[in-house]
């Protein structure tokens, strides 16, 4: 999430509206609300190419010896991408 003054936003408005992540929207530092894009269906080929390349990522990774989500630990996540409960791995 994001955050950026009132007027920041006027200014960029277009942007985020196309963008998405949420905005928090402030005026002299005070907060006064958020502003969540609509999230556009992605198209079937586009998320099935995305599956592709991130397997052959992945079995790149392996072929080099490197497990995928011993990299996500190292970084403190969990296979789904979320911190680990003690922030160790």
């Amino acid at each position: 999430m994001i955050q950026v003054g009132i007027r920041e936003f006027r200014e960029r408005f277009s942007e985020m509206v196309h963008g998405a992540e949420p905005v928090v929207i402030t005026n002299r530092g005070k907060r006064l609300g958020r502003f969540i894009p609509e999230r556009r269906p992605v198209p079937a080929e586009v998320a099935a190419a995305a599956v592709r390349d991130i397997e052959a990522y992945q079995a790149s990774l392996r072929a080099h010896g490197i497990e995928p989500y011993d990299i996500l630990a190292d970084l403190g996540l969990d296979p789904s991408g979320a911190p680990l409960a003690d922030g160790k791995p």
